[in-house]
């Protein structure tokens, strides 16, 4: 499967302030447990809220950040956190290692000093990679993903626990969309030379910017047409096909 990559053009090293104490609503190793190890080929996304938060990093090497829209990068080496941020939005993260010591923790704070942690996921993926080093019961995962998905109109959505208590192999790549393993049509999963489009983001915990609300979709005008342009009758041929159409208020 393709990983996904974020390369930084320009980075700069920005003023942070160190913090010894451990948030208790981190996200990362309390959640992914020791045997979670995050490559460093996951792009790491991060959700800013409100205006004046800040991120605190503490794992192996250290984290490349980058504001919305591609702004200039900042670095946070280990055991520190931002400046207050000045805009909010979505702020995608690289990891300059891969996080093979449980100590890998990303929290978004606000307040000054340690600060206090938010409530709410904010940290997510499109696609996690995490090596496990092993194939044994005693290393197997158990934990769950958040996936926000669409709720059928641009003010809804839903989310959805995927738990993967149990599984172990090895290597994984974590990712959900709409059709599945590319060049598949049977639903089931591939080999490892398999590939997949990721579509929908993966949270540690329930999003902090989910909408709810998930609309109850209405059908209407359903009708059968023997050919795409509507130019033949609405009958129904042996062998020859054709397609209905309906029209609905979901999206």
């Amino acid at each position: 499967m393709k990983n996904l990559h974020h390369i930084a053009l320009a980075t700069v090293v920005v003023s942070v302030v160190a913090t010894t104490a451990t948030p208790v609503r981190a996200e990362g190793t309390a959640e992914l447990g020791v045997n979670g190890r995050v490559q460093n080929s996951t792009v790491l996304l991060i959700d800013i809220v409100t205006i004046g938060e800040r991120i605190s990093w503490r794992g192996q090497g250290t984290l490349t950040v980058t504001p919305p829209g591609g702004g200039l990068p900042f670095v946070l080496l280990n055991n520190t956190q931002s400046l207050g941020l000045l805009a909010t939005g979505t702020y995608s993260a690289q990891m300059s290692a891969t996080q093979d010591v449980a100590n890998f923790d990303i929290t978004v704070v606000t307040g000054v000093g340690a600060g206090t942690p938010v409530d709410g996921g904010r940290l997510h993926s499109v696609q996690w990679n995490l090596a496990i080093n092993s194939r044994t019961q005693a290393t197997a995962l158990n934990h769950s993903f958040y996936v926000r998905v669409g709720g059928g109109a641009p003010d809804k959505d839903a989310v959805i626990d995927v738990d993967f208590a149990g599984l172990n192999g090895n290597f994984h790549r974590f990712g959900m969309n709409s059709t599945g393993v590319s060049g598949r049509t049977d639903g089931r999963s591939g080999d490892g030379g398999s590939s997949f489009a990721p579509e929908f983001p993966l949270y540690l915990n329930p999003p902090a910017v989910r909408l709810g609300g998930v609309l109850t979709p209405t059908i209407s005008d359903l009708a059968f047409f023997a050919d795409p342009d509507e130019q033949s009758c609405s009958v129904v041929e042996s062998g020859v096909g054709g397609v209905f159409k309906l029209t609905t208020n979901a999206i």
